[in-house]
């Protein structure tokens, strides 16, 4: 688990742009991550190549003409006791599978006026990490 050991500062403020991001890993998602920011970058800049890059074929919501600012809260490795019986059978909740807490500073909603938070889930595969679900608080 080379990935463990990034160093993630829960206060940073990230940034992707149509051009260029805080992270020196978009499009290379080598770890949970560059996963994760990969495809905020895919959204940013309304790039499918950079969404397939991390396993995500089909998506609506794209473009992003001011950018994401962005802070990464968490990084956690799901674990078997992590697993609730009813959620055994589903794709993003299984053990070796990571989720990265997201605050999108760039999105504000009146139930969420300082950012939303979005739950990533991502998966280890043989070239990387792939997005297998996610989440943000009050969007269905």
């Amino acid at each position: 688990m080379a990935w463990a050991s990034e160093k993630i500062d829960p206060r940073q403020v990230r940034l992707i742009t149509s051009t260029a991001g805080t992270s020196t890993c978009i499009g290379n998602p080598v770890s949970p991550v560059c996963a994760v920011e990969t495809f905020l970058a895919c959204i940013a800049r309304n790039d499918r190549e950079l969404c397939n890059r991390v396993g995500v074929l089909d998506i609506n919501a794209l473009g992003r003409p001011g950018g994401i600012s962005y802070k990464i809260l968490s990084v956690k490795q799901i674990r078997a006791a992590d697993v609730p019986k009813s959620l055994g059978d589903t794709e993003w909740m299984k053990p070796g599978n990571v989720r990265v807490e997201v605050l999108d500073l760039s999105v504000m909603f009146p139930w969420c006026p300082h950012g939303c938070r979005s739950e990533i889930f991502v998966k280890p595969v043989a070239q990387g990490w792939h997005i297998v679900d996610w989440a943000t608080e009050g969007v269905d």
